[in-house]
């Protein structure tokens, strides 16, 4: 149980292993999740759960169980090529907050359909010193004025634009400082324009190491340039920034919190081709 540490079973669960003589990882890959005599055992000791769940929980351990024999990383779940979201213009987007939780950087990363030797990065959406709620709510505006600026150029040319990012919290944020009302159309789950990658990836594969975008772009080939990338370390940097009286060091800290942003950005253009080239 120690092994499967991503999407495992409950305690009781494992224990309905063991009583049956399940008791290594090596093991588990060698059940047989549609063998109807293993599961008909295994399920009264499981009746917490419904026949669909237990079924379903215990065939997601078994796989992560022989990825770690056969020392993969990631698998994928499902059959035929990775249907991922694409567009003439593709964004990526991610967001870096303070320590008070307010974000003070909209990073942008702009490439052509699937043709990454396109892609830029724009640094223009960033606050460096303390912000308040005006001037949180203000940069957020400048964003979002800018990329219906690239939304109006892209229809004015026939052409698409898709906002991508890794978990809700950046369309959730951009909600939240300037309400449905003024960016609705934008981010509306069902008729807006951003797409949530970790949601696609996790539609199509089993991580073995769970979906952090830092767990799961290097499976695609993709690294950061920083040697300790991280939202917590990032906060260092932003302090420096902040409350050095070193010029040198305020324009270290100001270049290492940058290129992490960036990086981040062009990590979801990699594992976006990574998909989309599975099965190639």
């Amino acid at each position: 149980s120690t092994a499967i540490n991503v999407g495992g079973l409950k305690p009781r669960e494992w224990l309905a292993l063991r009583r049956m003589g399940v008791t290594t990882t090596a093991a588990l890959s060698a059940v047989d999740p549609e063998d109807p005599e293993f599961f008909e055992a295994y399920f009264p000791e499981v009746a917490n759960l419904s026949r669909d769940q237990a079924c379903a929980r215990l065939v997601k351990a078994i796989v992560r169980a022989h990825m770690i024999c056969d020392g993969i990383e990631i698998a994928r779940d499902g059959n035929g090529p990775v249907v991922v979201p694409e567009a003439d213009i593709e964004i990526d987007l991610d967001i870096e907050s303070d320590i008070e939780n307010r974000v003070y950087m909209w990073g942008v990363r702009v490439r052509r359909r699937r043709d990454e030797s396109t892609g830029y990065y724009l640094a223009d959406f960033v606050e460096w010193q303390p912000l308040t709620d005006a001037s949180e709510r203000e940069l957020a505006a400048r964003f979002a004025a800018w990329l219906r600026e690239q939304c109006e150029a892209a229809a004015a040319a026939g052409q698409s634009v898709l906002v991508f990012h890794w978990s809700d919290v950046e369309r959730s944020r951009l909600a939240s400082l300037l309400g449905m009302a003024e960016v609705g159309d934008l981010i509306d789950p069902d008729t807006g324009i951003f797409v949530d990658l970790v949601k696609v990836f996790n539609a199509n594969f089993i991580s073995l190491r769970g979906s952090s975008i830092k767990k799961v772009a290097p499976n695609f080939g993709f690294t950061w340039r920083a040697a300790d990338p991280g939202g917590a370390i990032s906060q260092t940097y932003l302090a420096k920034v902040r409350n050095s009286a070193d010029p040198e060091e305020v324009a270290s800290a100001k270049d290492w919190l940058l290129t992490y942003n960036e990086d981040d950005n062009a990590a979801m253009a990699a594992i976006r081709d990574g998909m989309r080239n599975w099965d190639s």
